[in-house]
């Protein structure tokens, strides 16, 4: 009797540590597919496995387990587009943790959470709430690449309310971050957002002195009766363009000459530069006066990219 209770006990313990075994793999390989899903049958695979952990972490009360398995969940459900069920699991994944002490695991996986739920509403077109949950994130993470990610997301709700001025401010606070890391992809995605926000800045004005593909994105780009000066051909004479810019927003081309100047007009306009036309910063722009003699050096701290601002010559 006493050697086949010692069978039995031998035989659960073996069978508990390969069900542990079977579950620690399976885990592994899930949270795999969950980074890197090939199609919606591994997703839906992976969605049923964690819902039978879920409720087994529910029903023997391992709530940090539980926390964890909400959360692949609600990663789960939206890869597969079922938001609201997404945004459901994470939430109640936040609300568990608020039971939790405030360590290291709990504000890495309150991170997490944050920035999922700042995702989903996204989706939702829930853009306040987003960013209510992306600056939630940012302020309980000093982690680099971290706080770049959450620039970035905070930039695309930007983007998608028409505030490209504040998107281009957080692509940039991000880019900056990345400079010292080796993330290119999120790197490479962060620069083109930031090309794609500033594609759609409205400018109050512009001079452009390049003409060509430059000038006809300008037409596009300026703020309804706002004004561009043309006073220069650099990047070519063609300008591929429409009357639209013209007639429905009512932007201006105005041309600058000088070959066809008058005397007379040419000083008057020498005189208000000199006087009412004055910049109010010149000594800001103009860092040094150099002679003809010291041209050599000047051009030598130019190329060294030592040199800042204008430098006056004096003959």
């Amino acid at each position: 009797m006493r050697n086949l209770v010692l069978a039995f006990l031998f035989l659960f313990f073996c069978s508990t540590l390969i069900a542990q075994e079977f579950i620690s793999d399976s885990t592994a390989y899930y949270q795999d597919v969950i980074k890197s899903p090939k199609n919606n049958d591994q997703l839906i695979s992976a969605y049923k496995f964690y819902k039978t952990k879920k409720d087994r972490s529910e029903k023997i009360k391992d709530t940090l387990t539980l926390i964890n398995d909400l959360y692949y969940l609600a990663k789960i459900q939206n890869n597969l587009g079922v938001i609201y069920e997404s945004e459901k699991s994470a939430v109640e994944a936040l609300q568990l943790l608020d039971h939790i002490n405030f360590d290291d695991w709990s504000k890495s996986t309150r991170l997490s959470i944050y920035n999922h739920l700042g995702i989903t509403s996204r989706k939702l077109f829930r853009y306040k709430q987003a960013l209510k949950y992306y600056n939630s994130a940012l302020e309980i993470t000093l982690a680099p690449i971290e706080m770049a990610k959450l620039y970035g997301n905070r930039g695309v709700v930007y983007a998608k309310i028409e505030k490209p001025e504040l998107a281009i401010i957080e692509y940039e606070k991000a880019l900056a971050i990345m400079i010292s890391t080796n993330e290119g992809r999120l790197k490479a995605r962060l620069l083109d957002n930031l090309g794609a926000a500033k594609s759609k800045l409205k400018l109050s004005g512009a001079i452009d002195n390049l003409g060509g593909d430059t000038l006809a994105w300008l037409t596009k780009s300026v703020k309804p009766w706002g004004n561009i000066v043309s006073i220069g051909m650099a990047g070519g004479v063609a300008v591929n363009t429409s009357t639209m810019p013209f007639i429905l927003r009512g932007v201006s081309l105005l041309g600058v000459t000088s070959s066809a100047c008058s005397q007379t007009l040419r000083k008057q306009v020498w005189g208000k530069l000199g006087d009412e036309l004055l910049p109010s910063k010149l000594d800001q722009v103009c860092s040094a006066e150099v002679s003809l003699e010291q041209l050599p050096e000047a051009f030598s701290k130019l190329l060294n990219g030592k040199a800042h601002g204008r430098q006056l010559v004096c003959l």
